[in-house]
């Protein structure tokens, strides 16, 4: 009696993990609620910062915008051809933003590759991508020239 219990507790759990949606392979997982720093480029107070930054973002607004940083794209095999469509898939698998609003944000920096990627939801549309691009020229490339990649992210988000 006992073996067809375990039987029928392992193919219920099998009928389960079938139903639900596959976690793309090879994305990173989340360290934290806003901010997970792979690259390890965010001292603490930095991360603090970007932490409260965006805690305060989605309270005021309800916008959710996260933090992303790695050492590489290379070291995720997602089969993305660029940091651009890595984000934005990305950000699909966070579930990042309101569904429904498509209002999210996934800042994304690869540090070796040096590039750095703002995804933004659909509501946006292509002036804000103009926007972000702008605050990636001014705010976050000259700190990530000279070496002050946690100092760029902060610059940037804010």
């Amino acid at each position: 009696m006992k073996p067809l219990r375990t039987l029928a507790a392992l193919l219920a759990a099998a009928a389960v993990l079938r139903a639900a949606p596959a976690a793309p392979q090879g994305y990173p997982t989340p360290t934290g609620e806003a901010v997970t720093d792979l690259a390890g480029v965010l001292d603490g107070a930095q991360e603090d910062s970007l932490t409260s930054l965006l805690a305060r973002l989605r309270g005021e607004t309800g916008v959710d915008a996260r933090v992303l940083t790695i050492r590489s794209l290379g070291d995720y095999r997602t089969g993305d051809p660029d940091l651009q469509r890595f984000a934005n898939r990305l950000m699909n698998a966070w579930e990042v933003g309101d569904a429904q609003r498509k209002d999210g944000a996934l800042v994304v920096l690869a540090v070796a590759d040096r590039e750095v990627w703002v995804a933004l939801g659909a509501k946006y549309g292509p002036s804000f991508d103009e926007r972000m691009q702008g605050v990636v020229e001014t705010e976050m490339v000259p700190r990530f020239r000279e070496g002050a990649y946690g100092a760029g992210v902060v610059d940037g988000v804010r």
